[in-house]
């Protein structure tokens, strides 16, 4: 019986052939998209009462820049939809010795957050996992959600959720895409994941590769 990382790092494999024989295109076309997600995402008009804001790595225990700006996102829709449901995903990572989710709940309780519905997911270890946990989660009654993660971050993470039946409202963190080294950077890191995704996600359709298919449905 194969492993799930066995698998994982077949799919690696196979993206990389996929890059290599197409001379960069499917990986150029999966850039263009991460880069159009993150530039054309709006978060006006937000009518769902489900908010779901992806955690991330914490710095001694603290929520890190991105995932400020996360939060902060979610403080100012809550700020007009006080009946709203808030769900941070994230469990323990890396050295911390709270949960991503955790120290999220703590960050908009501590920024006199209005509403009192904030749940959090304590389980999950990365994007595609946190997805999994949320399709799971008993307090989640509805599938239209609204994503809160950071621009660059928007394309994999809405894929992953709409793989798992959710449908998806981007919102991202910051205002608008303002381009530096460092997004670049994150953009090419996403684009190279997303890739690895997809790759993945059509060699399980294809081969109907039932196992497969459940850890991304």
């Amino acid at each position: 019986m194969r492993s799930g990382k066995f698998d994982g790092y077949l799919m690696l494999l196979l993206s990389l052939t996929l890059i290599f024989l197409s001379f960069g295109m499917t990986f150029l076309l999966v850039c263009a998209y991460v880069l159009s997600i993150a530039i054309r995402a709006q978060c006006d008009d937000i009518d769902e009462n489900d908010i779901v804001v992806l955690g991330k790595k914490l710095i001694n225990n603290q929520p890190d820049k991105d995932y400020r700006l996360r939060l902060n996102r979610a403080l100012k829709i809550v700020s007009y939809r006080t009946n709203a449901n808030i769900y941070i995903l994230g469990g323990i990572t890396g050295e911390s010795a709270i949960s991503e989710s955790a120290a999220g709940k703590l960050y908009l309780e501590d920024n006199n957050i209005k509403v009192n519905n904030i749940y959090i997911e304590e389980l999950s270890k990365d994007t595609l996992d946190n997805m999994k946990q949320l399709k799971v989660n008993a307090c989640i009654t509805k599938k239209r959600i609204t994503l809160i993660t950071n621009r660059y971050h928007l394309a994999r993470a809405s894929i992953m959720a709409q793989g798992f039946g959710f449908i998806v409202k981007r919102c991202g963190a910051e205002d608008c895409f303002k381009l530096s080294m460092q997004k670049m950077i994150s953009l090419l890191a996403e684009a190279f994941f997303l890739h690895w995704y997809l790759t993945g996600k059509y060699f399980a359709i294809i081969t109907r590769d039932r196992r497969m298919l459940a850890r991304i449905q």
